[in-house]
């Protein structure tokens, strides 16, 4: 198999189980653990390990990238605004265009470049403070799950799905008991089926599909 068609099914197994893709740490992300995305990494990766980092610590790095995402936009924009100061400078203060004149053509073309650069510096510098607002919105949740409160919600929560997973394990395997009983016949089959279902598949050529009836 193309290494490029592995790659593209491994991602789309990815994408299925609810993880995202991120381009810059070269990585799927997923919000939260499920039986099912760990059966994913587990068939493409073999083991996998306990995340050495803490809370605090990705959060950290993840402010740091947005810094950097803000300074670049607001060097961008302070060269935007160079450059318009630039095309400014060299046109006499109240200098109106001259309609008619040779400088027509080129002073409204300089006034439509003024124009763009001035609407691409404040663009740049509104990234710029988004990024920076977006940087300082990941401390403030670190922070915020350090909390003991916070911690201890989240624990009586983690609590309470382990108590209903196991409730749902016991349930299941009370009634795959009865459905491996020897005993088991069509009568005890419907009325196990009302409280509980089984789904299988099987391939062709175990149970072929019935050959069609030709009309007479």
């Amino acid at each position: 198999m193309p290494r490029s068609v592995s790659m593209k099914r491994r991602i789309k197994k990815c994408m299925m189980r609810g993880s995202g893709w991120a381009p810059k740490q070269g990585l799927f992300v997923a919000p939260a653990w499920t039986p099912g995305r760990e059966d994913v990494l587990l068939s493409l990766a073999g083991d996998i390990g306990d995340e050495d980092s803490t809370l605090f610590d990705r959060q950290e790095q993840r402010a740091e990238r947005f810094n950097d995402y803000s300074d670049k936009r607001a060097g961008e924009s302070e060269r935007e605004l160079a450059h318009v100061d630039a095309l400014a400078s060299a046109i006499p203060f109240g200098q109106p265009i001259l309609v008619g004149h040779h400088s027509e053509r080129r002073a409204r073309r300089d006034a439509q470049k003024i124009e763009n650069g001035m609407k691409r510096a404040v663009m740049l510098f509104e990234r710029a403070e988004y990024w920076e607002e977006r940087a300082q919105a990941s401390l403030r949740h670190a922070k915020y799950k350090e909390r003991p409160d916070v911690r201890y919600r989240r624990i009586k929560k983690i609590e309470a799905e382990l108590r209903k997973a196991e409730k749902h394990i016991a349930r299941s395997e009370k009634y795959l008991t009865m459905w491996r009983a020897q005993t088991l016949d069509l009568k005890m089959a419907l009325l196990v089926s009302n409280y509980d279902h089984i789904y299988a598949s099987f391939t062709l050529d175990k149970y072929p599909r019935p050959a069609e009836k030709k009309p007479v």
